[in-house]
């Protein structure tokens, strides 16, 4: 159930009817779909995933992901259109920072005891690009104003972070399943853009869908 008046919902109202609704509303289908890709990826080149890099790639997904959507709720006009995602990150933003706190705790615990080191640096630099995505994103969105490919870049660093479980037993030949991947991932992006390019516009948001309107037509 959307709203674009900004009015938020009863609390009855989120998920109601729609199991699959919760795995959006707390961040929970990305870091899935990551691991079920990592395992996809594992089956098709003969490799075994390391398990503690994948319960890392789980939790590090989620914490961004949860993260990213705390400051795109927090950063609205409490007047403006949202998303139901938006108004429940909203409604429980209390629980919301303690979840970012407990994400991030055992996901530290996890790569410090259960990642090998090589997984740890590919990890480590996919993780800055992470952090700086989350700071143009929060703090300089006209960024994609000059250059829109927002879409674009949190696809393929997705598809990125996908394949630090599996780093070790990749070679080059795996290069065009990846970009492959890669563009699918940017893709959907693209097609979620599209979707909700009336809420960018309502929140004066940025886009590829709102810099290249036909996209969305």
């Amino acid at each position: 159930m959307e709203s674009r008046n900004g009015v938020e919902p009863p609390t009855n109202v989120f998920g109601k009817g729609q199991p699959l609704a919760w795995l959006n509303l707390l961040c929970l289908d990305a870091p899935l779909v990551a691991v079920s890709w990592a395992w996809l990826f594992a089956r098709s080149r003969g490799i075994s995933p390391h398990c503690g890099a994948s319960a890392a790639l789980f939790l590090t997904a989620w914490l961004i992901y949860l993260v990213d959507r705390f400051g795109d709720s927090s950063s609205l006009r409490p007047a403006a259109a949202t998303s139901l995602r938006q108004r429940f990150c909203r409604r429980y933003r209390a629980a919301w920072l303690v979840g970012i706190i407990v994400v991030a705790v055992a996901d530290g615990i996890v790569i410090a005891t259960q990642v090998a080191a090589h997984h740890r640096r590919w990890g480590a630099v996919l993780g800055v690009c992470a952090v700086v995505y989350l700071f143009v994103n929060q703090r300089l969105p006209r960024v994609w104003k000059i250059l829109p490919l927002k879409e674009v870049t949190i696809g393929f660093l997705f598809a990125a972070g996908t394949m630090v479980p599996l780093v070790v037993g990749l070679t080059r030949s795996a290069a065009p399943q990846w970009l492959l991947f890669a563009s699918l991932c940017a893709l959907n992006c693209i097609c979620i853009a599209a979707w909700e390019r009336s809420l960018d516009l309502a929140q004066q948001r940025v886009s590829i869908a709102t810099a290249f309107p036909k996209i969305s037509s």
